[in-house]
């Protein structure tokens, strides 16, 4: 009998420094830790992980660059310190921080939103990538920014929780309310598909090209009907426009020549600079984010 009562004491005590032991890590060390990892090269690789990084972000008081776009610019393919805004920030003889805000999957209007949800308060570096460029209307991917809807680009910014003026706040539990943020510093992304990954190495990765033709990089680029009333929609002010590539891909980039820009559709045939007919390997992104860094300190 006196074995069973221990027994039961101590495991009531397990509970109770186990709640304790809970209730430290989410009230005092995940507030102090949530911020730190935007330091490092963030990127967001869900809509809940990008609400917090852009809430972050526009509230840094600090010297600092927005990058936005879709893919290319989150860098597919590329681990999260080999992206443009990345190798950006190590060049960048302003030793600005740079705040990757692309996200996977973005429309021109998703864009747009993102530049307005900054409010312009530092330099902005975004994407145009002719592929995002095409008919008038889009459905936005980012989902709980936008709906689907026709371009406007005359709105202010006033999605609650991203106001100029308001901080990240912390609510309890702070373990539930900053999972995506966790998940995206531990996983790169969430539990779900880091479960896939695995899945996809130890299963899929073992056949063929033939059997699995995702293993095999594609370097044919769809066309691209170009359109430029959308982008010139956007009011230049604080904008760089950066014209990403399309390989071996041959578009007339001039009308897309708006406000201050780079236009980087003459490496179009240099397959070293890509892992497929959009993305940028490593050599391409480094040599992009050169440039920029030449182009805004000149």
């Amino acid at each position: 009998m006196k074995n069973a009562i221990n027994i039961e004491f101590n495991t009531i005590l397990i509970f109770i420094f186990s709640i304790i032991g809970l209730l430290i890590i989410d009230l005092f060390l995940i507030p102090s830790y949530v911020n730190k990892p935007y330091f490092y090269d963030f990127r967001a690789n869900n809509p809940d992980g990008l609400h917090s990084f852009i809430s972050f972000a526009v509230n840094y008081p600090q010297p600092k660059v927005y990058f936005i776009g879709d893919s290319v610019f989150w860098a597919s393919g590329l681990s999260r310190n080999e992206t443009i805004a990345a190798r950006f920030e190590r060049c960048d003889p302003e030793k600005r921080q740079a705040f990757n805000l692309a996200f996977k999957g973005s429309r021109l209007n998703d864009l747009a939103l993102l530049v307005n949800l900054t409010q312009r308060d530092a330099l902005i570096i975004l994407e145009v990538n002719p592929l995002g460029l095409q008919g008038n209307i889009h459905q936005a991917t980012i989902q709980g920014f936008t709906k689907k809807e026709p371009l406007n680009f005359s709105f202010q910014a006033t999605i609650q929780g991203f106001t100029k003026k308001e901080h990240l706040n912390f609510s309890f539990p702070n373990l539930y309310h900053h999972r995506y943020t966790l998940q995206n510093v531990f996983f790169e992304g969430s539990t779900k598909e880091k479960l896939y990954k695995y899945y996809e190495t130890f299963f899929i990765g073992n056949l063929t090209p033939t059997e699995n033709p995702g293993l095999v990089s594609h370097f044919n680029a769809p066309t691209s009907t170009i359109t430029s009333e959308e982008l010139k929609a956007i009011d230049p002010k604080n904008i760089l426009f950066v014209i990403v590539p399309l390989y071996n891909s041959s578009f007339n980039s001039t009308p897309l020549h708006y406000g201050n820009y780079l236009d980087f559709s003459q490496i179009n045939q240099n397959k070293d600079y890509f892992l497929d007919y959009q993305h940028l390997s490593k050599k391409g992104a480094t040599y992009i984010a050169e440039e920029i860094c030449e182009a805004v300190s000149s």
